[in-house]
This record gives C-alpha cells, structure tokens and sequence, in this order.
C-alpha cells in the first residue's frame, strides 16, 4: 500500500491572538484598543471615546484588522508606565522593619 501526502502549501493569513492592550482598527480607519479578553467576548475602547464597547470574538475578528507594529509600541508603553507606577509606589511605602524608618518612635 502506497502512502500519499498531500503536498498542499497553507493559504492566508493566520488569525492573531487577541491580547489585551493590543491595537486594531475598524473599517472606516478608527483604532481601538482592546481592554479585557474573556472566553467569549471581547471588551475595547475607541480612541478619543470614554465607553467601552463588547463585541463576541466571531464579530470582532470580523470587523477589526489587527495593526501588529501599534500593538508592540503601545504594550511597551503600557509596560513602562506599570513600572513607573510600581517604583512609584514602593517609593512612598515605609522602610521594612528593623530598620531606622518607620519604627522610631514605637522603640
């Protein structure tokens, strides 16, 4: 018995995952971002819009194009201003125990 593969390439272009903080744009050119990510909808703000906004996946991947070079830039940015927001607040916690901080006048 002979076996045969199929020698068939894969066509298209493969879905992206849909990633919190990730960019995409609509049809008519607005750009979105996407705020929360569940198992059946998806959650996003228009840019210069206060609302969110909840679309099914089927629907979202439908009407939105994923803007790849957007979506790095603006989760770095994300990123970078978690960091800053976590320095800043352990910068504005007490000094741990033991030490000549917070404890002075207790001793």
């Amino acid at each position: 018995m002979i076996k045969k593969f199929n020698q068939v390439q894969p066509e298209g272009i493969a879905q992206p995952k849909i990633e919190l903080n990730s960019r995409w744009k609509d049809s008519r050119g607005e750009k979105i971002t996407v705020t929360c990510v569940t198992d059946s909808r998806i959650t996003y703000v228009r840019d210069g819009y206060s609302h969110e906004c909840i679309f099914s996946e089927y629907r979202f991947r439908k009407e939105f194009i994923y803007l790849p070079e957007e979506s790095r830039e603006w989760q770095e940015t994300v990123k970078e201003n978690v960091r800053k927001k976590i320095a800043a607040l352990r910068s504005s916690l007490p000094l741990s125990v033991g030490s000549d901080g917070w404890d002075k006048g207790l001793k």
